[in-house]
């Protein structure tokens, strides 16, 4: 704070693998009531593995994760299964844009 630092813009990708929904929104709770203001980016989902990517979050878990005022989008969107035409990945980036939240990219 003493440099001037009154807001940070998080990622919950880490959060969200392991702990899924209710890990993100037990982190942004203890977010609340911090001397800064804290918001955070809704995970696209938490791996690239085909294996794993179950563990993501899927369009009923994003439009709550998506209504949260502290939530300002979607973070860390791979291009590359955008390009691939991924049903899943452009699905989630429509209901992001549809409650009017922010894209994030990620290279």
């Amino acid at each position: 704070m003493r440099g001037g630092t009154t807001t940070i813009v998080t990622e919950t990708m880490e959060i969200a693998f392991p702990l899924g929904y209710q890990g993100v929104t037990e982190f942004l709770e203890s977010a609340k009531d911090q001397p800064i203001k804290i918001f955070a980016t809704a995970p696209p989902m938490v791996t690239m593995s085909p294996a794993t990517e179950a563990r993501g979050m899927d369009s009923e878990t994003l439009r709550k994760l998506l209504a949260r005022e502290d939530i300002l989008g979607r973070g860390e969107i791979y291009w590359a299964s955008v390009i691939r035409g991924n049903d899943r990945i452009i699905g989630l980036i429509a209901e992001t844009m549809a409650a009017g939240k922010k894209i994030l990219v990620s290279a």
